[in-house]
């Protein structure tokens, strides 16, 4: 499904982001090989292999649970391994900032900051990785999880398996405000999948947080496809990490446009709160059919 995205070297576009001691961490576009954009050593080869088999060899079935917990499931796989590289990253560069009497004091507190921030992260993913391992041993897939999708009849230009805590809802009610660490935060799974002829959008949440995060399911359950583009654009470009992009199709954007998009993704990764604006910030806007 990834190599819908790719160009003719095989390469894809990511949001990569710049740890420094020196400067505040930012993102940027970076081009990368599809081999490097799908791997993550998550589980062995042969487990691997073994385990996705029927959502990577096989038609997606929409109305399969095993399916649907199959592509949940390989989101957190994904986000514990992101959540762990990200942390021992940070945790790095922080001790060894620390014996650098250069390095920009402003700075080295975010950095702190953000290694606590993605030691959190990896504890609580972790959690839900083991609550979904019970699912699966039980081979009881809708046990912990609450399923829904949406199936576009056209490729769309990007490739997600995610799983993230949104602090806000899209009518700007909290859902996570992490002050406090001992709360579990409220975890959204998204994956977008696209193919030849059409994109197989899944999205979850954990039953048991459902009053939290319902009014998105829901919203997104009850919204025609191109309001559902939009909310999904947002969800994308303001709490996602590892989204994969078309190099072909980002090219179909203005120098100026890039930049506002850039700047946005950096900007509410410090500041969620900033507003969504469908007519700028809107990933999708040369994709639809």
């Amino acid at each position: 499904m990834l190599f819908r995205s790719a160009d003719d070297t095989n390469h894809v576009l990511m949001f990569k982001a710049k740890f420094s001691h020196h400067e505040k961490p930012s993102a940027s576009i970076k081009k990368i090989g599809i081999n490097e954009a799908t791997t993550f050593p998550g589980l062995c080869k042969k487990h691997d292999e073994r385990l996705f088999a029927d959502i990577e060899k096989k038609v997606i079935d929409i109305n399969n649970e095993y399916h649907h917990f199959l592509v949940s499931y390989r989101a957190v796989l994904n986000e514990c391994y992101s959540k762990t590289s990200t942390y021992e990253r940070i945790k790095n560069i922080a001790e060894d900032s620390s014996k650098d009497g250069n390095s920009d004091e402003f700075a080295m507190t975010i950095m702190i900051l953000m290694a606590y921030s993605h030691y959190l992260g990896m504890f609580y993913t972790n959690k839900i990785k083991k609550l979904l391992d019970i699912s699966l041993i039980n081979k009881r897939y809708d046990s912990e999880l609450l399923f829904g999708v949406r199936s576009l009849p056209y490729p769309l230009p990007i490739f997600l398996s995610s799983v993230f805590t949104p602090p806000y809802d899209f009518e700007e009610k909290i859902i996570n405000n992490f002050q406090d660490y001992k709360i579990p935060p409220n975890y959204f799974f998204l994956s977008v999948l696209p193919s030849k002829s059409d994109t197989l959008i899944f999205y979850s949440i954990l039953k048991r947080q459902k009053e939290n995060l319902g009014n998105i399911f829901y919203q997104l359950e009850n919204i025609d496809d191109q309001y559902f583009l939009h909310y999904l654009s947002e969800l994308i470009i303001k709490y996602t990490e590892n989204f994969v992009l078309s190099p072909s199709y980002w090219d179909k954007f203005s120098e100026q446009q890039k930049q506002v998009l850039i700047k946005y993704y950096n900007d509410t990764a410090r500041n969620p709160k900033i507003s969504y604006d469908k007519d700028v910030h809107n990933i999708f806007k040369y994709s639809y059919a």
